[in-house]
């Protein structure tokens, strides 16, 4: 495959949990870790995550730490650092190439890891680092101050003003070390390795730069190993980050559970055609999307079907897939829907970009039915490597 770009590849966090826990260890999985190794390796195939997978992977107990970690590990050997943009930075781009604004065709794709959302790894303006430090060093341990020190340093601080304090400050910046408890301690909803946090800190305190800071913390975040452990220390937290992609689905799957159920009572099979169903969907694609359109900034037109096609495909793709797979449970005879359709809808965003894209089962349908023709869906993890031979083979 000289000369030739490699294959893109997107799995379903459902193969991260099987591929690496050892209580599935057989020769059939065991060949599959193996042949994506060394396509890896071998520059022939590059496998992305995001955002959407982290937050799949993200603890909700303190249990099977070990497995979460073994996850994080497979999808850092796999992908290393190549990740597919958060969906709200993707949906901005697909937005820019509508409205025929310059944008970046590689912007879908980061090889650096920038898997998190716009602002994330901003940093805490200048006006906030007289603050963050002053709490952060007057509790440093190893300052060895006693109260009366600490009142009298409050004292001169009061009285000497911003100018000499910020000397100060640097200068106790600069002694700073890495195990200095309280400075974690301070900095503990911050996603810091211990060799980030002293180069953040410094900058606070004026010592360095804006980008290398900006680097150290990028560093951190872009290593999603580090990410699964930090979590682990605060499960409310990885909760919350968690929440923030399930609780959507959740409320979305009560909607359609209530509507229906309201069906189910109608003599008349009238609203639950295929052609009824199929107008209220293009409809309620259209009002989201140009809904999501017009959050980003103005737009004269409304946004049609055929137009999201073209400039938006990933918005389209997760909003016809979700209303898909709500259409099947709407109909009589189908299967409930589910609080994890529109997790799954999520992840579909990702399809227009990659050349295989692994869905389950109950979602790989609806996948294929809307995701571009050029996509190879992958129905069963024992078909992705098959899938991809052909690929490679052509």
């Amino acid at each position: 495959m000289e000369n030739q770009k490699p294959f893109y590849i997107y799995l379903d966090s459902s193969d991260y949990s099987i591929l690496s826990d050892p209580r599935r260890y057989s020769h059939e999985y065991k060949i599959i870790r193996e042949r994506l190794h060394d396509w890896v390796e071998a520059g022939d195939v590059c496998i992305f995550f995001s955002q959407v997978l982290l937050a799949e992977m993200a603890p909700i107990t303190y249990q099977n730490e070990h497995l979460a970690q073994a996850k994080a590990e497979l999808l850092f050997s796999l992908c290393r650092k190549n990740a597919l943009i958060a969906p709200d930075r993707l949906i901005t781009f697909e937005v820019e190439k509508l409205r025929g604004e310059p944008h970046d065709s590689n912007l879908p794709y980061s090889y650096d890891g920038i898997w998190f959302q716009n602002g994330t790894d901003t940093l805490p303006s200048p006006l906030a680092r007289y603050e963050i430090i002053k709490s952060c060093l007057d509790e440093t341990k190893n300052m060895g101050l006693n109260r009366k020190q600490r009142r009298e340093t409050d004292r001169k601080i009061k009285k000497c003003g911003a100018a000499r304090l910020q000397a100060q400050v640097k200068q106790q910046a600069l002694s700073l070390s890495i195990l200095d408890e309280e400075i974690q301690k301070n900095l503990h909803g911050y996603p810091l390795k211990k060799e980030d946090i002293i180069i953040i800190m410094r900058y606070m305190a004026g010592v360095g730069g804006a980008q290398e800071a900006r680097a150290a913390y990028r560093r951190s975040l872009s290593d999603s190993r580090w990410i699964i452990k930090w979590m682990y220390a605060d499960i409310k937290r990885s909760k919350d980050f968690a929440d923030g992609i399930r609780a959507p689905g959740i409320k979305l799957c009560e909607k359609i559970c209530q509507l229906r159920d309201s069906l189910s009572r109608f003599n008349t099979s009238d609203y639950l055609s295929n052609d009824f169903l199929n107008q209220q969907n293009r409809r309620s694609i259209e009002q989201v999307a140009n809904a999501l359109i017009s959050k980003i900034g103005s737009h004269d037109t409304s946004v049609t079907i055929n137009q999201l096609k073209e400039f938006c495909p990933g918005l389209h793709t997760m909003l016809a897939i979700f209303y898909s797979a709500s259409k099947s449970s709407i109909q009589k005879n189908r299967n409930a829907p589910k609080s994890s359709d529109y997790v799954d809808a999520l992840h579909a965003i990702y399809a227009p970009y990659v050349d295989v894209f692994r869905a389950d089962s109950s979602m790989a349908p609806h996948v294929k039915q809307y995701a571009p023709a050029e996509t190879q869906v992958v129905q069963k993890l024992n078909q992705l490597v098959p899938t991809i031979e052909r690929l490679l083979n052509k």
